[in-house]
């Protein structure tokens, strides 16, 4: 029996539409076999759909394919959803979550020994790693509290900020500590590199080996060679001849610059030989023996270390600490307490003279130091009082103005007349 085409458009219908199985729907048919009722009802919901849906599917479809496409969908539809609404692993939620090393507070156990440093406070990033900036540990090249240095991180000290009066090269061991091993010290009685002499050690140097015909060669405190008691047979005669280093005031155009040194006034031994007594390495720029400081270069030391409360420390011409620029809180009482070196007329029992001056009149600054500004020394290039000459400056006088028949008159580095080259 052939069906009715009324009957077969319906189902080809619902097949289109929903693309599964349909499972047959009971319903009425009237006489001549059309279908009424809930299949009808079926076939009408199907109007909505997209024309595309119905335009794709063709030829028959197999019941099992179609329950196992439409299963996975289901499935895959269901997995997609879940995925949105899961916010997955937050930095910032107090939690250590997979790929993060802290959250927070909460370091997962660890600190900053266990991540290699020595001390220090261990810490986390807004993007849940390790901070380790306030770890300590020695080998950083960052200088902390318990170390003296670190790498090439000295702090400012030297071998002579540390009391080697020879110099040398300071450097840091493996533990943060100093290593002085190249430094050397002044005085201790063995010439070492950097020292030309030292006390009674003159590495194998003589009077004659310096070209004077006799005499005794010394060494320095500075740990250079002194030959002014070499001696030169034909010294004194006012003409530099013979082994003279000079004679007198003649100092063959020499100076203390022209022999090493940063400046001073060079003068000449009895035994013709340089006197460099007066000169200097003060203004080169390094501390050198018997200098508190150099320019820019204060050994590490600031007002605090010298026993102020604040300010800023400075250096003299001569190579001294400036306080001047340094606070005494209890400065300006009258009485010399806390840092004060003097306050006001309070000097303390101190004068020019115990400063290390010749003569003059000491002074307090407003900020309780010493004002040396009023002290004067021999040396300083100046005719001060109480002085006949200074270095070349002779005041004027000459042998025969002091009653010598002629000759050569000079300074001592005392700053007296040296009447020894005026002939009577």
């Amino acid at each position: 029996m052939r069906p009715s085409r009324s009957c077969f458009s319906t189902i080809i219908v619902v097949i289109a539409a929903c693309g599964d199985p349909v499972l047959p729907v009971p319903g009425d048919t009237d006489a001549t076999g059309s279908s009424t009722g809930s299949a009808s009802a079926v076939a009408d919901s199907t109007t909505n759909e997209p024309e595309s849906t119905s335009e794709a599917t063709t030829g028959p479809l197999d019941p099992s394919t179609t329950e196992g496409e439409t299963s996975r969908g289901s499935t895959e539809s269901s997995s997609s959803s879940e995925g949105t609404t899961e916010t997955g692993p937050t930095c910032g939620n107090g939690a250590i979550d997979p790929g993060e090393a802290c959250d927070g507070e909460d370091l997962d156990g660890q600190t900053c020994e266990s991540q290699g440093f020595e001390s220090g406070a261990l810490a986390c990033t807004a993007g849940c790693q390790l901070d380790v900036s306030d770890c300590l540990g020695c080998g950083d090249a960052i200088l902390d509290p318990d170390e003296e240095c670190d790498l090439f991180e000295l702090g400012g000290q030297t071998c002579l900020s540390l009391g080697f009066t020879g110099g040398g090269i300071l450097g840091c061991t493996a533990e943060c500590t100093f290593d002085t091993s190249v430094c050397y010290e002044c005085g201790n009685g063995s010439a070492e590199p950097g020292e030309i002499c030292d006390q009674a050690d003159l590495a194998g140097q003589s009077c004659a080996g310096l070209g004077f015909d006799g005499g005794e060669l010394a060494c320095t405190p500075a740990c250079t060679l002194d030959p002014s008691a070499c001696s030169s047979l034909a010294c004194n005669n006012g003409v530099i001849d013979g082994a003279d280093q000079c004679d007198g005031i003649e100092l063959g155009g020499q100076t203390c610059e022209g022999l090493g040194f940063a400046g001073g006034t060079l003068a000449c031994a009895p035994g013709c030989a340089f006197d460099t007594s007066g000169c200097t390495h003060c203004g080169d720029g390094a501390i050198d023996f018997g200098e508190a400081c150099d320019g820019a270069s204060l050994g590490g030391e600031t007002c605090v270390t010298e026993g102020f409360d604040a300010g800023d420390l400075g250096c003299t011409a001569e190579c001294a600490f400036d306080t001047s620029g340094c606070i005494s809180l209890s400065c300006g009482n009258g009485v010399i307490d806390g840092a004060d070196q003097c306050d006001g007329a309070s000097l303390g029992g101190e004068t020019c003279v115990s400063q290390g001056f010749d003569a003059g009149a000491l002074g307090c600054t407003a900020g309780c130091t010493f004002d040396t500004s009023g002290c004067y020394a021999c040396g300083d290039g100046v005719i001060d009082p109480g002085e006949m000459c200074e270095s070349d400056d002779l005041g004027g006088y000459t042998c025969a103005s002091l009653g010598f028949g002629g000759g050569l008159l000079s300074c001592t580095v005392t700053c007296d007349f040296d009447t020894s080259g005026c002939i009577p």
